[in-house]
């Protein structure tokens, strides 16, 4: 074992954070996996104002504030918090796989081969890690490294099958590949849940307009524009898609 993974070993399992720091850390983190980014966002805030000495909710901070079209003040509290989180844990994996996460969204930081190069350095250490499957596979995917990339992808499914971008991403790459079957059981699986992603809802009503099952992408694409996180982010693109929808099937009445 390296240096630095004995620290963050060490850190991570002696640090105890403020307890209503660690409520809005775990908050924060289930809406991240769910990618409710502006919750996520609220919560891990909370989290690292009430103890900003726990690395690993600078960590999530970090990518919470990395996705979903960030401006330039988020960017610079993302990268701040990588730097503290790295800081008070060296070589932590979430702070790390952070990195590799802005190297393939961000453009100022773009850089597939390095992200590839960390995000796989990262799994070496935590090969569970979900979020950092899914990044990796973007970071293939940019370098035309389709197959392995593909691997990757029904690799983390395996790990985690409720991960609603990991599937919805796999979903779309056997929809480009003409598995149509395949993008479709992908995509159900996970509306069937209890409470499922509002993401996985996007993915389906797309599906479901592209394949041209009109009728069946629309309760999907009413559910996105009511949502009051994901309707409000997409707002004028769902609500215009579900207008869209009611007039192909010659519904002008709703779609006005």
């Amino acid at each position: 074992m390296s240096d630095y993974k004995e620290i963050y070993a060490h850190h991570a399992d002696a640090y105890e954070p403020a307890l209503k720091a660690y409520q809005h850390y775990l908050l924060g983190r289930e809406h991240l996996h769910r990618r409710q980014v502006p919750d996520a966002r609220e919560e891990l805030t909370k989290a690292v104002e009430l103890d900003p000495d726990f690395a690993k909710a600078q960590a999530e901070y970090a990518i919470a504030m990395t996705m979903w079209g960030p401006d330039d003040a988020q960017l610079a509290a993302a990268e701040m918090a990588i730097e503290r989180a790295l800081e008070l844990t060296p070589g932590l994996p979430r702070a790390r796989a952070a990195e590799g996460l802005r190297m393939i969204y961000i453009e100022d930081f773009f850089d597939p081969a390095a992200a590839e190069k960390i995000l796989r350095g990262v799994l070496a250490d935590d090969p569970n890690m979900a979020d950092a499957i899914n990044w990796l596979s973007t970071a293939l995917f940019q370098q035309q490294k389709e197959s392995d990339a593909m691997d990757w992808l029904e690799r983390g499914l395996r790990i985690d099958p409720m991960h609603p971008a990991i599937a919805g991403n796999l979903a779309w790459e056997h929809f480009e590949r003409g598995h149509l079957a395949r993008a479709e059981e992908i995509l159900l699986r996970l509306s069937e849940l209890p409470e499922p992603s509002v993401l996985i809802f996007s993915d389906i009503a797309a599906y479901y307009f592209l394949t041209g099952r009109v009728a069946d992408s629309m309760p999907y694409y009413r559910r996105l524009a009511m949502d009051p996180v994901f309707g409000t982010f997409y707002q004028a693109s769902r609500y215009g898609h579900l207008a869209f929808s009611h007039a192909v099937l010659n519904d002008w009445e709703q779609a006005e």
